[in-house]
């Protein structure tokens, strides 16, 4: 557990969305004292507004863990040694930059791909790095992932939509507890 801060700071309230791992961006009310979060609640309005999930409420956990990063390292041993040191942003930027540029210059632009992951916020930016970098070569996970579980549900159910969990007479899971991970 992360221990609570000095309380005789000031405590003040940010309302923010969650972003942990979906798209549903729950609404949460943080509480921070001294620069630091003492508390994360869900947003107390009835429905129809989402009520955040465990996963939501545990990201003081998650900002404070122990193993967290918090700046850019380089690898300076072999792969898999877990010897890195650590660069300023500016350092880490300009390392990326010369590598991107080299490879652009040996091989072509089109000898680059990059891929977004499932932060869709970011998706134009990266995507615009691409196309003026000359690559065409531009991913996501949904290009990769989603579309084939889209393309099943058509070809399956005649239409793309998900399971229908309310009328399901049985449900069987592995290695999930959906209502502790994702509650309704």
């Amino acid at each position: 557990m992360i221990p609570a801060e000095d309380s005789s700071a000031e405590e003040r309230v940010a309302t923010t969305s969650c972003s942990w791992d979906c798209g549903s961006r729950c609404l949460l009310r943080v509480s921070v004292r001294g620069g630091r979060i003492t508390r994360i609640a869900t947003d107390g309005r009835p429905m129809p507004s989402l009520k955040a999930c465990p996963r939501g409420l545990a990201q003081r956990e998650v900002v404070y863990a122990p193993d967290r990063l918090t700046r850019p390292l380089k690898r300076v041993g072999p792969r898999g040694s877990g010897e890195f040191v650590p660069l300023s942003w500016d350092e880490a930027l300009e390392t990326i930059a010369v590598k991107l540029n080299a490879m652009k210059k040996e091989s072509g632009p089109e000898s680059v791909v990059f891929f977004s992951g499932y932060t869709k916020y970011f998706r134009p930016y990266l995507k615009r790095l691409a196309h003026s970098f000359g690559s065409p070569n531009y991913m996501t996970e949904s290009s990769t992932c989603h579309q084939a579980n889209t393309m099943a549900q058509k070809l399956v159910f005649g239409l793309p939509a998900g399971p229908d969990l309310m009328n399901t007479g049985c449900l069987l899971v592995w290695s999930a507890i959906p209502f502790y991970s994702s509650p309704p």
